[in-house]
């Protein structure tokens, strides 16, 4: 799975949080700590085993928790139109 961001995006984070501008249709997203290390990550194009890892490495939770997590989020984010998710 390759994971993209969208080119329409204006991205400021501000210590721990995230703040997204969708230029296209002037839409705010703002995200957690958690929401920020997987966004992170996913700009490093990370496998998603190891941004998974990452997570349970930083936040110290299960695998089941992080697994859970790092899914809803990506598709969170591919519903909110933020990135192309491809196979």
């Amino acid at each position: 799975m390759q994971i993209q961001k969208q080119k329409n995006l204006s991205i400021r984070k501000i210590h721990e949080e995230l703040f997204i501008l969708d230029r296209s249709s002037s839409d705010i997203h703002t995200f957690n700590s958690l929401g920020t290390f997987i966004w992170e990550r996913l700009q490093l194009e990370v496998a998603f085993d190891e941004l998974v890892q990452a997570i349970i490495e930083n936040y110290e939770i299960d695998e089941e928790t992080a697994l859970k997590d790092a899914q809803e989020f990506i598709q969170e984010l591919e519903r909110k139109k933020l990135v192309i998710i491809s196979e």
